[in-house]
């Protein structure tokens, strides 16, 4: 028999399921009727297949109520361990359906007050996502964060409807691929890239300003160096020549006291100025239950030597985390992040963390270096603020990714 359309809006069963069931009816015979409306199956598609595959005649009753979808709805919610995403899915589809039906319901008072109107009232229709939702157990957030992905990726919400994902995760799909096709559309277009320079070309060169988050030996990725001091000496050893006024490196708490004294002792040019603060309070877990729980990271600021150059913060250029403090504060990005925030990176950090750098230790046409760009944020911030950028990454994915960011958010 053919399956009623109402019966297609619930989600099928798991393999685990129906066999579950299938080895039910065969050790107890069809219990349940299966139920018929306008001549196909409106309830009991999975025990129809099962008594086709085993042999048995079913048994069928006709459904004899004026709400169907309720009907349909309400058995499959007290039958079937679905999450409240899949709910939300089954209310998105059932919409019409119960616009259809409040139609009629309409229709029919109208008749038998003997009205005749040319259109039905839209109070009916405006109720028709609060009975939805009312209907399966959910909010109306729930379904409208369902139709957003149904309208923007169809595909998507039947992973919600099947279960395999659910509504958060799916919402933060959509995010990441809005960001994507944001990010390819600015790469597609003609951009002015003579501010700045992406390369895998590990040279030093001269800049004005070194701004850089390097490898320090707390994530475990495969970029993270086997020896960390030998890797951090030779590294800082080579960009001591470039020539900036200032060299202000993001570090670790764990091995800060370590780094210090690698900087200090390959830095010749150099003399360490100031320990500044990056904040995050964001309830980050600690390493350890031995400790407390960290909230911040330290940035290592050497001034090269014989440079007089100055901190300078005009007024104008006050607030908004532009400031000359030894402290910033500015959470991590995280996965639900949106636009230049978007964690696209593992040691990413907060753009307003480089605009702060940027602005205090460089003039609009400078040079900004950062010899690690990883996905580009120091680029971003310099380019945003008329700065020259050149950055260096020797990992290809990154190399896209910095340079997509910059085309991106660089404006």
């Amino acid at each position: 028999m053919e399956i009623h359309k109402l019966a297609e809006l619930i989600p099928s069963m798991t393999e685990e399921e129906y066999q579950n069931l299938k080895e039910d009816i065969q050790k107890n015979g069809l219990i349940t009727p299966i139920v018929i409306y306008e001549n196909k199956i409106l309830d009991g598609k999975h025990r129809y297949r099962v008594c086709q595959e085993l042999g048995i005649e079913p048994k069928f009753e006709e459904y004899k109520g004026d709400n169907p979808v309720s009907y349909v709805v309400s058995l499959n919610l007290k039958r079937r361990h679905l999450t409240p995403s899949q709910r939300a899915a089954i209310a998105l589809d059932i919409l019409p359906y119960l616009e259809e039906e409040a139609k009629k319901r309409q229709l029919a008072s109208l008749k038998n007050q003997n009205l005749v109107v040319e259109k039905i009232p839209q109070r009916e229709k405006g109720r028709a996502p609060e009975n939805a939702a009312r209907l399966v157990g959910v909010n109306e957030r729930y379904i409208r964060s369902a139709k957003k992905i149904k309208d923007e990726n169809p595909n998507l919400l039947n992973n919600v409807r099947n279960g395999e994902k659910n509504i958060p995760q799916a919402m933060k799909e959509l995010r990441k691929q809005k960001q994507k096709e944001k990010e390819e559309e600015a790469l597609s277009k003609v951009s002015n890239t003579d501010l700045w320079v992406i390369t895998d070309v590990q040279d030093v060169i001269k800049c004005n300003v070194l701004i850089t988050d390097p490898p320090y030996g707390i994530l475990n990725e495969e970029w993270e160096p086997d020896e960390l001091e030998k890797f951090t000496r030779e590294w800082l050893n080579r960009w001591n020549d470039c020539g900036a006024d200032f060299f202000i490196s993001f570090w670790s708490q764990r091995f800060l006291w370590d780094g210090k004294r690698w900087f200090d002792e390959e830095l010749h040019n150099y003399e360490f100025a100031q320990l500044l603060i990056w904040h995050y309070p964001n309830n980050k877990s600690p390493q350890s239950r031995y400790m407390f729980k960290q909230t911040y990271e330290p940035i290592l600021f050497y001034r090269r030597k014989d440079s007089n150059k100055e901190i300078r913060l005009s007024s104008s250029d006050w607030g908004n985390g532009l400031n000359d403090f030894d402290v910033h504060i500015a959470p991590v990005p995280q996965s639900n992040f949106n636009g230049s925030e978007t964690k696209q990176h593992p040691a990413q950090k907060p753009l307003s963390v480089m605009e702060w750098l940027i602005n205090v230790t460089t003039e609009p046409g400078e040079l900004v270096c950062d010899p690690f760009c990883g996905s580009g944020t120091v680029g971003i911030a310099a380019v945003k603020m008329k700065r020259h950028f050149y950055g260096i990454e020797i990992v290809p994915e990154y190399i896209e990714l910095a340079r997509k960011r910059i085309m991106t958010y660089g404006i």
